[in-house]
C-alpha cells in the first residue's frame, strides 16, 4: 500500500512539474509573439498630400494631362507602401476635391490652411506633398524636391528623398534639393515637410512616363525609400 502511495505522490509531483514547464514555455511563446507583433507594427504617422484637386487642376500638359490627377495616383501608391509596412497614413485628399469650404471667398488659402493643419498635428513624423513641375523649356525633366530653408529636418528629408529618386530612377542629370521660404505649405507646416516635384508636365516625353502606372509605382517606391531612410536616421526615433 505504501508503495502505491509513493507512486501516486511521485506521479503527482511529476504532473505538477510538467504543468510548470508547460506554462513556462507557453508564457515564453506568448511573450515572443507579443514582441514579434510589436516589431511588425508602427505608430509613425505620415501625412501624404496630393497637391491641387477639385476646381484647381494644377499644371496642365499640352496633351491635357492634369497635375491633380497624376498627384493623386502617385500619392495613393505611396499610401499603400507605407500602410503595408504598418505606418499610419493621413491623406489630405483621396478623391478629386479641394479642401476649401463651399462658397469660400479665399479658396486657395483655405485649402492650403486645412492641408497644413493636418501636417502640423503633434504626432506627425513627416509630411510629403506630391506635385508635378512645369517650365517654359520643354526639355526640362527629372524630379526636384523643395524644403523650407529654415528647417534642418526638412533639408535632411529632402536630401534623402531626392537621393532615392535620383538613384532609383537613374536620373541622368540629377538636380539638387531646393530651399524655399515662400511656399505656404513649407512655411506653415510644423512637421518636417517636403514638396516632391516628380517630373515635368511641360516635357511631352516625361508626361507619358508620369501617366504610366508602372512609372508612378517606381516614383512612389523611391519616395518611400527616401522617407524611411530619413526616419531610420532621425534622432527623434520615429521609425520603430
Amino acid at each position: 500500500m505504501k508503495k502505491y502511495m509513493y507512486i501516486i505522490k511521485k506521479n503527482k509531483y511529476c504532473l505538477i512539474l510538467a504543468l510548470f514547464i508547460m506554462s513556462f514555455y507557453l508564457g515564453r511563446g506568448v511573450c515572443a509573439l507579443a514582441k514579434n507583433t510589436g516589431k511588425n507594427t508602427n505608430s509613425t504617422v505620415i501625412v501624404i498630400d496630393p497637391g491641387h484637386g477639385g476646381s484647381d487642376p494644377g499644371k496642365i500638359s499640352t496633351s491635357g494631362v492634369m497635375e491633380k490627377d497624376v498627384n493623386l495616383s502617385i500619392a495613393m501608391a505611396l499610401k499603400q507602401l507605407f500602410e503595408n509596412r504598418g505606418f499610419t497614413v493621413v491623406m489630405t485628399r483621396t478623391t478629386d476635391c479641394d479642401l476649401a469650404p463651399d462658397n469660400s471667398k479665399h479658396p486657395k488659402t483655405d485649402d492650403l490652411t486645412k492641408r497644413t493643419a493636418l501636417m502640423s498635428k503633434s504626432n506627425v513624423a513627416v509630411s510629403i506633398s506630391i506635385h508635378q513641375n512645369s517650365f517654359e523649356d520643354n526639355s526640362s525633366c527629372g524630379p526636384q524636391v523643395f524644403y523650407y530653408e529654415a528647417s534642418d529636418a526638412g533639408k535632411e528629408l529632402a536630401s534623402s528623398v531626392l537621393g532615392a529618386l535620383n538613384t532609383s530612377l537613374c536620373v541622368a542629370k540629377p538636380r539638387s534639393i531646393k530651399p524655399n521660404k515662400e511656399y505656404f505649405i513649407l512655411k506653415k507646416s510644423t512637421s518636417p515637410t517636403v514638396i516632391v516635384e516628380c517630373g515635368f508636365l511641360s516635357n511631352p516625353a516625361e508626361t507619358l512616363l508620369l501617366t504610366d502606372k508602372n512609372y508612378q509605382d517606381d516614383l512612389a517606391h523611391a519616395i518611400y525609400i527616401g522617407v524611411t531612410d530619413y526616419l531610420a536616421q532621425s534622432p527623434s526615433g520615429h521609425l520603430q
